[in-house]
């Protein structure tokens, strides 16, 4: 069962309008208790406190660390007969209070218009210890540096202004400075709901970013774990390449067809051999091809004016030993005209033989 530390925050300066006594339960094993005026706090200030903010400040308490020489002291005390003695001073250490055993600690969050401790501003997120009868002030004026103090003789009407009561001390009468009621403007209190609703929906909106995040993130390790799937073989790789680079393969060159009228004999042979040999058509018309045409020509029309006198003498053509028969004469002349024609064509050129 968790115990607590009883004290309560007194309204010395400020409107009647206001509550006159604030009570703080703060437990001993040091849990803070959160003060300021957002509803989400353990202790909620009343809207007409404008200087005070939202999450304003914590309160919490600490275990004192006496000595012995504090206690001996103390002790002596108890045993004089003294009337000056008080009777928080005489208390037997096992009779001592909770109250003298904690104390209480502040602890500014950050505040717009700071905190003030005995007219001092306090630094934010430093521990400040309190004692009984401490002047605070949640929320005074922003232009005051932490150290400085406030200006006690002329405060604003706004400034409210806090003692803080332990209990079970010697009860002493605060003095009630009354001030004129401070009211928010209309426009303030929609400034500061729109405010509000802007950070609860930041607030959701980064709550559900976290989760898509998370669920994104399992996802893609679920994907990671997957096996891969097979590697085709080497063999099945191998077909698929050929079967894409596969081309064509080029046709072959067509015999060209000799004409009927070379196997004719005799002398319309010879006279058609001598004047078309061959006509060659080149792809390409420059000097060198139309000069190798003419030597052609001229290499052709000698040829076949020699084989005429000699078919025409009926002698045996030069570098043979015996004289062919006619009828293989005629059948050797033809096919050496027709050898002696296509070896000379010339790379690249058509021939038309008539």
């Amino acid at each position: 069962m968790t115990e607590y530390f009883s004290a309560n925050l007194v309204l010395v300066r400020g409107p009647e309008v206001l509550q006159r006594r604030v009570s703080l339960r703060l437990p001993l094993n040091g849990t803070p208790v959160t003060v300021g005026r957002g509803k989400e706090n353990s202790v909620v200030l009343e809207t007409n406190l404008i200087f005070s903010s939202q999450l304003h400040c914590q309160f919490y308490v600490r275990k004192n660390t006496e000595d012995v020489l504090g206690k001996e002291e103390r002790s002596t005390n108890c045993d004089s007969p003294s009337k000056e003695a008080t009777r928080a001073s005489c208390k037997r250490p096992r009779e001592e209070a909770v109250e003298d055993q904690y104390s209480v600690c502040l602890i500014d969050m950050g505040s717009s218009n700071g905190t003030f401790v005995n007219g001092v501003r306090i630094k934010a997120s430093v521990e400040t210890m309190l004692r009984h009868g401490d002047a605070i002030v949640l929320g005074g004026m922003r232009d005051i540096e932490v150290g400085r103090p406030l200006p006690m003789a002329d405060l604003p009407a706004e400034i409210v202004v806090w003692r803080l009561a332990v209990k079970d001390k010697d009860e002493e009468i605060f003095d009630f400075v009354a001030t004129p009621p401070v009211y928010l403007r209309a426009d303030f209190v929609e400034g500061a709901e729109k405010q509000l609703a802007l950070e609860l929906l930041r607030s959701q909106c980064r709550t559900d970013l976290a989760a898509v995040q998370s669920v994104n993130s399992s996802t893609q390790g679920s994907k990671n774990n997957e096996q891969p799937p097979p590697r085709k073989s080497d063999d099945v790789r191998g077909n698929a390449s050929n079967k894409k680079t596969s081309t064509p393969s080029p046709a072959t060159d067509e015999a060209i067809p000799i004409s009927r009228s070379l196997t004719e004999g005799g002398q319309e042979t010879a006279r058609r051999s001598g004047t078309i040999a061959a006509l060659v058509e080149s792809h390409e018309t420059n000097e060198g091809d139309a000069a190798r045409a003419l030597a052609f020509d001229s290499e052709a029309s000698q040829s076949n004016q020699s084989l005429s006198r000699t078919v025409a003498s009926g002698e045996a053509p030069k570098n043979s030993k015996e004289a062919p028969p006619a009828g293989a004469a005629k059948g050797n002349t033809r096919k050496e005209r027709s050898v002696k024609t296509r070896s000379v064509m010339p790379f690249g050129s058509k021939t038309r033989i008539y």
